[in-house]
């Protein structure tokens, strides 16, 4: 791949740093920003875009939503369920909880 088709690939990301890879590959061919004999691999530009910084998500951007916050003592709970074992009775599926 030649230098004016990959910085053409980093430019469009940072104008549209939401869309896919394979959306962003799509809009480059839509565009005429690469020659059209030319097919880049998704991996080739992922590659690409990592080795830019521009693949991922921001970790700046990621918010922890899990709220962990009670008013008044044993107010929050937390249980766990675990499928021991199915059973057939009467063409009926019944389940049993451990």
């Amino acid at each position: 791949m030649d230098e004016e088709t990959i910085l053409a690939l980093v430019k469009l990301r940072r104008q549209m740093p939401g869309l896919p890879v394979a959306r962003l590959l799509h809009e480059m061919k839509k565009r005429n920003l690469c020659p059209p004999d030319l097919t880049i691999s998704l991996s080739t530009a992922y590659r690409i875009l990592r080795q830019e910084g521009l693949s991922g998500r921001n970790p700046a951007v990621k918010v922890d939503r899990r709220r962990f916050e009670a008013e008044y003592p044993n107010d929050i709970w937390q249980s766990d369920v675990f499928i021991c074992r199915e059973s057939f009775y009467d063409r009926k599926i019944l389940q049993y909880f451990c």
